[in-house]
């Protein structure tokens, strides 16, 4: 019984040791946060430059 709650008491704090691991650091968090902002942004610009070069290819073509 003891080699039991032993191994018990080993898995147990493997298990929280693996869901620390799981969980996301903040600057994890903060750095995703960056990053879709910056996509954003160039999601924006290409957006921008598409109708920008649309506008040009009906100047062009007329």
């Amino acid at each position: 019984i003891e080699e039991l709650n032993s191994q018990h008491e080993n898995l147990a704090k493997q298990l929280d040791s693996l869901k620390a691991e799981a969980e996301p650091s903040n600057d994890d968090l903060r750095r995703l946060e960056e990053l879709k902002n910056i996509i954003s942004e160039e999601e924006k610009n290409i957006n921008k430059l598409t109708q920008e070069s649309k506008q040009f290819k009906e100047k062009v073509g007329n």
